[in-house]
């Protein structure tokens, strides 16, 4: 009975041991799994503050600084580069040619490499790329295409692209899958060319509120008027925002006449386009400024901009300023265009001082 009694003792004891034991483990690998989030957490804060290209060379250092680089929601391509003109069989200029195509290869080994982690689908939030010397190599196109789809595929929201050719070389083509993004909700570009083909893939950019065109060449006007446009041809509702600077023509240095009608618009931009008309119904807008230095500038329409608190016409040149149910609450304006221009308020002939006074803002 005494032996029983003290068998029984001893597995209790060995059981009490090993639920001692486990509980240990689990308090030891909780602490260490909390211990590997408090780092990878850091690591990711760390990575987020540098810029992308120091942060790439940085993963290299060790596997959990790389997996944690891989999930971070914003890339910030920036080559970083200098815009002198290279000369052939230059020492210090092949050096430029060489360092652009590292930073080519080491981006697009990147691209390629969480393309292949199925463990690393993290969407995109932010998909930077910036070059001054675009096309320098063979076949670059097809390497921002690739860079695209990256991003698009991963649902990218803002999307902030600048590519300034070298050497006389075309620039670069936006591919037309871009048109059709469901996340996108900022679109940046600045030295790239836009053909849409509406026939073949009808646009739509059903979130973008955001547009920022500078120095974007238009193939065509049905290519500019696809980007913005809704099917009824006024401004798509989605967007809020819109600047469009120095903007022209693939076949001209010109630009077409420029009407905006919308609801949501709240700001508009039109900045050295060389455009003969430039026309803006939208009941929202708040902010307008139009600069133009075109010889040819004839109209500038404004019509049922009853919202707006600041605008700033800057037109030298304008032949006739037309105003009509227009903002009587303007806090801050500048009216600056040719004293022989013809200025309608309410279809009635005024001077500038006159209509400045009427929306209740200081003469600038």
């Amino acid at each position: 009975m005494a032996y029983s009694t003290k068998r029984k003792s001893q597995r209790s004891n060995t059981m009490a041991s090993n639920k001692k034991r486990k509980l240990e483990n689990q308090t030891d690998s909780k602490e260490t799994n909390e211990e590997r989030q408090l780092e990878e957490d850091i690591v990711g804060e760390i990575l987020r503050l540098l810029p992308t290209k120091s942060s790439v060379l940085m993963s290299f250092l060790s596997k959990q600084w790389q997996s944690v680089w891989f999930a971070l929601p914003a890339i910030d391509l920036d080559f970083d580069e200098k815009g002198e003109p290279l000369h052939e069989n230059n020492d210090d200029d092949n050096h430029v040619v060489r360092q652009h195509a590292k930073f080519i290869n080491m981006f697009s080994w990147f691209v390629g490499f969480r393309e292949k982690d199925k463990q690393q689908q993290q969407l995109v939030e932010k998909f930077r790329i910036r070059m001054v010397r675009y096309s320098l190599l063979e076949d670059e196109a097809t390497v921002v295409d690739k860079w695209l789809r990256f991003g698009l595929e991963r649902s990218i929201k803002e999307l902030d692209i600048s590519l300034l050719g070298g050497g006389g070389k075309a620039g670069y083509t936006l591919p037309q899958t871009l048109f059709t993004s469901k996340s996108l909700t900022t679109l940046k570009l600045e030295h790239v060319t836009v053909n849409i083909d509406c026939h073949s893939l009808p646009v739509s950019l059903p979130s973008l509120k955001t547009v920022t065109l500078k120095t974007v060449r238009f193939n065509g006007y049905s290519s500019f008027r696809g980007l913005l446009s809704s099917s009824d041809g006024d401004l798509s509702p989605s967007i809020e925002n819109l600047s469009i600077v120095s903007c022209s023509d693939v076949g001209t240095d010109m630009f077409w006449n420029i009407s905006i009608n919308s609801s949501t618009l709240k700001s508009l931009e039109v900045i050295d386009c060389d455009c003969r008309t430039v026309s803006a119904s939208a009941g929202n807008l708040e902010s307008i400024t139009i600069v133009s230095d075109y010889a040819d500038f004839k109209l500038l329409n404004l019509y049922g901009c009853s919202k707006v608190n600041y605008m700033d016409i800057r037109a030298r040149r304008l032949g006739t300023f037309n105003v009509a149910e227009f903002s009587q609450s303007v806090k801050e304006a500048t009216l600056d265009v040719p004293n022989r221009c013809t200025c309608l308020y309410d279809c009635k002939l005024h001077d500038q001082r006159y209509i400045l006074s009427r929306i209740s803002a200081k003469v600038a």
